[in-house]
């Protein structure tokens, strides 16, 4: 609390004195909030501190940016914050910088507190001395995942997510999932999880920044099957993704066309899937909300468009009736 201070002392002087703002900040974060962030006192003083400073530490520091993995884990630890003026800091994190990133790690959040509930032991000391390894118990591949979900900085530029990294270690979250303990944490996590995800699209819909939501509904198509918890609260984040992928179609419906092939792809090979029927139908429905062949449309779909929509459609029907055909011959062979 006291380094608090001094850097709080650093940011009402800052015009009077010559200080590097983000490298003491990223100090603090480094050296004592990475190893004491579930303390209750200083992660109020914390948030505070971010608060009463968000629009310099946005302006002269990198913080927001770096540090995001750290300030979304006091919200997981205290949930009691969440419905407070300090819940405004997601605003500040949400940025095109992090936006890949960000909401893959809300996605992970409740892995992510069950590995830190299970094997607080296994974390790393204050002087830097590891208590224990991953290794110990996992194998290489799970280290590297575990390592990978506990961060506390953000990723280095190459270190990126790639767009089959779920579908490498998505068997591997559902084993831990499997066999590690449930705490009621990790369960008060799932219920702040959908305030976080709403939050986060309310940020990036009322700002201007289409690439950004061309590049958000790429990974809800990714990761629309692949993140855990209990049925109910998979089933609310699903609806949830659904809801905001209409939300910026009716803001920006040229992602639709910019975005054909790849929802064009995804009725093709979702079709039968029945954890995805639910945005396989949204998606059948925004082609025909939006594939329009009004002049007047600024947004509408070419000719060409509209006959690549129908030619899939055509094509899922034709492959359905043959599947459905087959199997009664099969049956009267019987």
């Amino acid at each position: 609390v006291c380094l608090i201070e001094i850097l709080q002392f650093f940011f009402d002087n800052h015009s009077a004195i010559i200080v590097d703002l983000d490298f003491y900040v990223s100090e603090f974060f480094r050296m004592k909030l990475c190893y004491n962030y579930k303390n209750e006192i200083l992660a109020y003083y914390t948030l505070n501190f971010l608060y009463k400073n968000k629009e310099l530490i946005n302006a002269k520091t990198n913080i927001f940016i770096t540090f995001f993995p750290l300030i979304i884990k006091l919200f997981s630890f205290f949930p009691k914050y969440i419905n407070t003026k300090y819940f405004e800091l997601i605003d500040y994190i949400t940025q095109p910088e992090t936006i890949s990133e960000l909401f893959n790690y809300f996605l992970d959040l409740p892995a992510i507190v069950l590995i830190i509930e299970n094997f607080e032991k296994y974390t790393f000391s204050q002087n830097g001395d590891s208590k224990g390894k991953f290794s110990d118990m996992f194998q290489s591949d799970y280290v590297k995942l575990i390592e990978l979900l506990i961060r506390n900085v953000s990723y280095e530029k190459e270190y990126q997510y790639k767009i089959d990294y779920y579908s490498i270690y998505d068997k591997q979250i559902q084993f831990l999932f499997s066999s590690l303990v449930f705490t009621s944490r990790v369960h008060s996590t799932t219920k702040i999880v959908p305030k976080l995800i709403h939050k986060f699209f309310n940020v990036l819909i009322q700002r201007d920044e289409i690439n950004n939501a061309v590049e958000i509904t790429n990974l809800i198509f990714e990761r629309f099957s692949n993140f855990h918890g209990n049925e109910n609260y998979k089933k609310e984040i699903r609806t949830l993704l659904i809801k905001k992928i209409e939300q910026m179609f009716q803001k920006w419906p040229k992602i639709v066309t910019e975005l054909n092939e790849v929802i064009l792809n995804e009725i093709k090979i979702n079709f039968t899937n029945i954890i995805k029927r639910e945005l396989i139908s949204f998606l059948l429905w925004s082609l025909g909300e939006f594939l329009s062949i009004s002049e007047a449309s600024t947004n509408s779909f070419n000719d060409e468009g509209i006959k690549k929509a129908f030619d899939c459609l055509e094509g899922i029907l034709i492959d359905n009736t043959k599947e459905i055909n087959s199997k009664k011959e099969k049956e009267s062979f019987k």
